[in-house]
């Protein structure tokens, strides 16, 4: 397994954030008014949900630091971590992206 991140910090997106068009790709939210709760942010020239992603559990040993995943095949997934502030805190209007590539 590999892990690759630039360790770049982006910002966590707002429904107001978003262009028309990038709602447009998101109308699902806002056909049950699921918008004003969403979160995103733009990795890698895409726009994602952040509520499509798993949850990282215990039984993923290999993830450890990360706290979401988004699978994109059956051997790759983009990962998420919020960025810690200068306390210790997490800070949970950055996050840093990954890629999981299993090479097995």
């Amino acid at each position: 397994m590999t892990i690759t991140s630039d360790n770049v910090e982006r910002e966590v997106l707002t429904w107001s954030d978003l262009s028309e068009t990038e709602r447009e790709e998101f109308a699902y939210l806002s056909a049950n008014g699921g918008q004003e709760d969403a979160s995103f942010f733009r990795y890698d020239d895409w726009t994602y949900d952040m509520g499509e992603f798993e949850r990282v559990t215990e039984q993923q040993p290999s993830l450890t630091g990360w706290v979401g995943y988004s699978a994109d095949s059956a051997f790759s997934a983009v990962l998420i971590r919020y960025v810690r502030d200068e306390y210790g805190g997490t800070d949970s209007d950055h996050v840093v992206v990954g890629r999981y590539y299993d090479n097995s």
